[in-house]
């Protein structure tokens, strides 16, 4: 995922907001699957890798909008939020368990909010 976006706009709208946030969409087709009990790493625009399972408060915490994923075919939609808006956008996730196995599967990752 590429963010279009100068390097220093980016750094300005990071000085400038106190939050920021996020949507990831998770479109599972007809597989079953629990994104969460997976092990799922996030990589931010600016290096930094966070595991699902170990975020929170003191880095990046996230609120379940939707979880059609674990029990049928449809959408698992995560809202990424942090206090330090240097830790996003998120531009790329890794699944590090046997999820090439899984076939129509898509991810979007949405654009991030700062505010």
């Amino acid at each position: 995922f590429n963010y279009d976006i100068e390097t220093i706009q980016l750094r300005f709208l990071r000085i400038l907001s106190e939050q920021a946030s996020q949507n990831i969409i998770f479109n599972c087709g007809n597989t079953n699957i629990d994104i969460l009990n997976h092990d799922v790493k996030l990589r931010t625009k600016n290096g930094m890798m966070y595991q699902m399972y170990s975020l929170s408060d003191d880095s990046l915490r996230y609120n379940i909008i939707k979880d059609e994923c674990k029990y049928s075919h449809g959408q698992t939609i995560l809202s990424i939020s942090t206090n330090k808006s240097v830790r996003l956008p998120i531009i790329d996730i890794e699944f590090l368990n046997n999820f090439n196995r899984i076939q129509n599967f898509t991810i979007n990752i949405g654009p991030v909010c700062f505010s």
